[in-house]
């Protein structure tokens, strides 16, 4: 859900009420994936032959649980941010609809934005130096 800004208290609430009725709860994205997998007990096998980053990955997520007899609650679905285009329309909009009110301290929406669009821009281990370093030259 790191890449979900409308995961928030009372998502996460309704999820650990669904996972005391459930083996698993999943949050579906508009994309095909999920952006949160909550599970009662380890299933590392749900993670195998899954072809991340497509949009097979909820068919297929949900399939491994079936196949490991497990029940399956499902919530309703989430937009996420994989891509710039992603970030661009989260940031687009209304401010109410991320919750931003409740970050203490509040976030700075743009530059946020600008470092997202630098972090895009780079590839590899270039990325993760400067992740690692957090130097995007903007002050």
């Amino acid at each position: 859900g790191g890449d979900c800004p409308d995961i928030d208290t009372t998502v996460l609430r309704d999820v650990e009420a669904r996972l005391s009725k459930a083996d698993a709860v999943v949050a579906p994205a508009s994309d095909g994936g999920y952006v949160l997998l909550a599970l009662k007990a380890e299933h590392p096998e749900l993670f195998e032959d899954i072809a991340w980053s497509t949009e097979a990955v909820l068919t297929q997520t949900l399939a491994s649980a079936h196949a490991c007899s497990l029940s399956v609650s499902l919530t309703e679905a989430f937009q996420d941010i994989d891509d710039l285009k992603g970030l661009m329309n989260s940031l687009a909009r209304p401010t109410d609809s991320r919750q931003v009110e409740s970050i203490n301290p509040p976030i700075d929406w743009e530059r946020l934005s600008l470092i997202a669009i630098e972090g895009f821009k780079l590839k590899g281990e270039n990325r993760q130096e400067r992740l690692r370093e957090n130097t995007w030259g903007l002050k």
